[in-house]
């Protein structure tokens, strides 16, 4: 009996492939042009301990397969700031506020939030009690992300007949694939080569867990 897969899964698997591959650039420009969001993570135990533990070049990675509302990626890219300031690593911190879109979008959204940034940036030295409003931590901070990052994970992961894990129709096609592109961007350009695939034993198992 033939196997009837929909067009939404299809690209979900090339997503996929393409994760697996570290093709980020690619990845993230299949999704913009399809808007059609892979949205797993490979463990979201792992995923929340890196936010709260502050490992954010493995966060910042591990977004780029994930659709996350604007106030979220706000909240997270600003806490990234205040961490890079309080490192004084200044030219970090300087290039994540005013280069990227969600702090570009705090600019347009919410001035004044955004100049206090700035203002810590500017300053000889970091104090968390201007850093943090009375009664938050950069500790309370991080687990008020990591909860908003993955808070639609458990009803998503639970739903009767889901598409996310190693089983049901996704573990039918499967395969082990190589080769790998530049390291990732947060802003990907440019757009996907032509590189059609002939049979579903070309794609990759669907794994990790969703978070939609």
């Amino acid at each position: 009996m033939a196997l009837e897969i929909e067009s939404t899964d299809v690209v979900r698997l090339i997503e996929q492939y393409l994760k697996e591959n570290n093709l980020y650039r690619t990845l993230a420009t299949l999704q913009e042009e399809t808007s059609v969001t892979l949205n797993t993570v490979d463990s979201i135990e792992s995923f929340v301990s890196d936010i709260n533990h502050g490992h954010w070049d493995t966060v910042l990675q591990a977004i780029q397969s994930l659709k996350l509302p604007d106030k979220t990626l706000i909240d997270l890219y600003e806490q990234i700031v205040l961490e890079l300031i309080e490192l004084r690593e200044l030219g970090a911190a300087r290039s994540l506020l005013r280069q990227t879109d969600p702090m570009l979008m705090l600019k347009q959204q919410q001035a004044e939030r955004y100049v206090q940034l700035e203002n810590l940036l500017a300053k000889s030295y970091f104090d968390p009690r201007e850093a943090y409003p009375e009664g938050s931590s950069k500790e309370k901070r991080r687990a008020h992300i990591a909860h908003a990052v993955v808070a639609p994970a458990s009803a998503a992961n639970h739903k009767p007949g889901g598409q996310c894990g190693k089983q049901g129709r996704w573990s039918r096609l499967g395969c082990k694939a190589s080769g790998h592109e530049n390291a990732p961007r947060l802003h990907p350009t440019g757009k996907i080569p032509n590189a059609p695939f002939t049979s579903p034993q070309a794609l990759p198992q669907l794994r990790g867990e969703c978070l939609v």
